[in-house]
């Protein structure tokens, strides 16, 4: 009723159905942005549970990626545990022909001195 305006009964009604009907507006949209936030609450609430539970999908990735990994990881030192021994017993009969050769040589050089003796 500020202004040039006379107060008169209609002046007022007029004045309260403005602030009546600007009033509920805000009533609407505060409720409206209420459940809006609500929604999106639960939403976010029920991402983060899902989360927690499940991991989110990077973590999966990465878990099923270090799983892989650790197959693939176990699958080539099998293969080489089974190299090395292969290698350890290769070397187990190279140093057992290396004794016997050095047993050989020693009995030749021991006949071939007293071939020269005699």
């Amino acid at each position: 009723l500020m202004g040039k305006q006379a107060v008169t009964k209609r002046n007022v009604f007029v004045a309260w159905w403005k602030v009546a009907i600007t009033e509920k507006a805000d009533r609407l949209l505060a409720r409206l942005a209420t459940k809006r936030h609500a929604h999106y609450l639960k939403a976010r609430v029920l991402a983060a549970w899902y989360r927690s539970v499940h991991g989110s999908r990077a973590e999966r990735f990465v878990e099923r990626a270090n799983q892989r990994l650790k197959v693939v990881t176990s699958e080539i030192i099998t293969r080489y545990e089974g190299e090395l021994d292969k290698l350890k017993a290769h070397i187990r009969a190279l140093d057992a022909q290396l004794a016997d050769g050095r047993r050989r040589r020693a009995a030749l050089e021991d006949e071939l001195r007293r071939t020269l003796l005699k």
